[in-house]
């Protein structure tokens, strides 16, 4: 893939490789909490997609993500 669409959906599988990181890590994130329904990610029946880019505007990584979990906090969702 050489660029990346405005708005796109992406699969468990190719949200991990962007954040390289391991398909069972993207779902720790979501039964953590650290990714929101709605928000990061669209659930039609058990088919998950992703958001992209709906909250990065650069390089994700690991960090992102900590700061999802730091915001969700603030605002009241555990």
């Amino acid at each position: 893939m050489t660029a990346h669409s405005e708005n796109e959906l992406l699969t468990v599988e190719q949200f991990a490789q962007r954040f390289q990181v391991s398909r069972s890590t993207v779902f720790g994130w979501l039964k953590k909490g650290h990714l929101r329904e709605g928000v990061h990610y669209l659930r039609l029946g058990r088919i998950l997609r992703f958001r992209w880019p709906c909250f990065l505007t650069e390089q994700p990584t690991l960090q992102t993500v900590r700061n999802i979990e730091c915001k969700s906090r603030r605002s009241g969702r555990d």
